[in-house]
């Protein structure tokens, strides 16, 4: 288990943001995060997701949907330090799903 703070530097993102991820339901982690001041650790499994959704917004898709893709690529074999690549018509796809939703 790695200290979720250290996952946030390593992926590119605040802790604030990585909160925020997991209270919408967008990254899900077994550990308990009961109280402030408590160490936040996660699994492997839990930091790919973080590395996933990480990449996916910087490359400007919306968190919530974002979401659903990370958990396809996870399924797919994808692990933390793998790139994803989006190109312009797939990031305009799926915006285009969310205002569909």
């Amino acid at each position: 288990m790695t200290a979720l703070t250290s996952i946030c530097d390593q992926v590119g993102i605040t802790y604030r943001q990585a909160d925020y991820w997991i209270r919408q339901g967008y990254v899900s982690v077994d550990t308990g995060w009961e109280g402030p001041g408590n160490r936040r650790d996660i699994t492997p499994d839990e930091a790919a997701h973080f590395d996933a959704m990480a990449q996916l917004v910087a490359h400007g898709i919306a968190p919530e949907v974002a979401a659903r893709h990370t958990d396809r690529l996870i399924a797919q074999g994808f692990r933390r330090g793998d790139k994803i690549t989006v190109d312009v018509a797939y990031r305009r796809a799926a915006d285009a799903l969310e205002v569909a939703s």
